[in-house]
């Protein structure tokens, strides 16, 4: 009966884990525009296409499911360079996310390589991807000791690769696509009789992005714009698309708002942020702290988890 008791909790995490959080273990985002090194390697960050800024550190946290016990929890910490004598992009990120008794934790290298398009503006076609390593945590212990089973805290590491490719086109308008967990792979543990008792499987992740800037000059502000986006995700192991839509607008020099819409699981996308450069002494660079907040609407697939809220600080720099 306890190994039974045990087994059913295993397949309950899987559950969680594997149909709860978009079949594939890829962390979801509700600021997407801040998370372009995650989601798509060659693509490079706000703070470099639209403020000029070359260097940036970042750092996220998300929690899902706001007042849910065991939530899923997102960390995720960037680094991003853009030499100003070279076509390239190179960072690193390391993402941490766990949910209940599961966590992953991946740290990748990034390089991108920039061929430009044009010597009269800013076109520029990007090649990126992102390497390392991703370690899987299943800890469990306690929980089968309470059921009188032996069964170990588990940690595997398998390899990971992101791809990208980005075009940019004179912030007017710009598009890509990616690959994350391009390799793909099955994390498992097993028992002391070489059964397979539990299996994570690492699946493939396409993205898509289009997006552009439109001038808003009725905010009062010269440096004001628009910037409506799309992000699609789909996964072919499940044959599940995701589809967003984004409306941004940057109202001043230190403020932005955005709302958006997932289609998938049927939730409003709130976000606001604010930027601090030379208000606080800072002539060469900024601070931006960014809020996001998801919004369940009516019946959806999360019904009943609660919403979700993000936090995204920033610290960006020219040479």
């Amino acid at each position: 009966m306890e190994m039974k008791k045990l087994l059913f909790f295993l397949f309950f995490c899987n559950i969680c884990v594997v149909l709860l959080r978009g079949q594939g273990l890829q962390p979801l985002f509700t600021i997407y525009r801040e998370q372009t090194v995650v989601l798509n390697p060659a693509m490079p960050s706000t703070n470099y296409l639209v403020n000029e800024l070359n260097n940036t550190i970042s750092t996220t946290y998300r929690y899902q499911w706001l007042g849910m016990e065991d939530a899923p929890v997102t960390q995720v910490v960037n680094w991003e360079w853009l030499p100003t004598d070279r076509n390239i992009l190179v960072g690193a990120n390391v993402v941490n996310d766990k949910t209940g008794k599961i966590g992953l934790t991946s740290a990748n290298l990034q390089f991108a390589y920039k061929l430009m398009m044009s010597s009269m503006d800013n076109r520029f076609l990007s090649i990126g991807f992102s390497a390392g390593m991703q370690q899987a945590r299943i800890n469990i212990a306690e929980d089968a000791a309470e059921q009188n089973v032996y069964y170990p805290n588990q940690r595997r590491i398998v390899p990971d690769l992101n791809m990208g490719v980005y075009y940019h086109h004179d912030n007017i308008f710009y598009a890509g696509i990616s690959t994350p967990q391009l390799l793909g792979s099955v994390i498992y543990s097993q028992a002391d009789n070489n059964q397979r008792l539990y299996s994570l499987n690492k699946v493939r992740h396409f993205y898509a992005v289009t997006g552009m800037y439109i001038d808003a000059p009725f905010f009062g502000n010269d440096g004001a714009f628009l910037e409506p986006t799309t992000w699609i995700r789909y996964i072919p192991e499940t044959k599940t698309f995701s589809f967003d839509v984004n409306l941004r607008a940057k109202i001043s020099n230190s403020f932005w708002a955005s709302a958006g819409y997932n289609l998938y699981s049927n939730t409003l996308n709130i976000e606001t942020g604010s930027i601090l450069g030379e208000s606080i002494g800072l002539d060469a660079g900024h601070i931006k702290i960014g809020l996001g907040f998801g919004v369940p609407l009516g019946v959806n697939k999360w019904q009943g988890l609660g919403g979700i809220g993000e936090v995204v600080v920033s610290y960006s720099w020219g040479n």
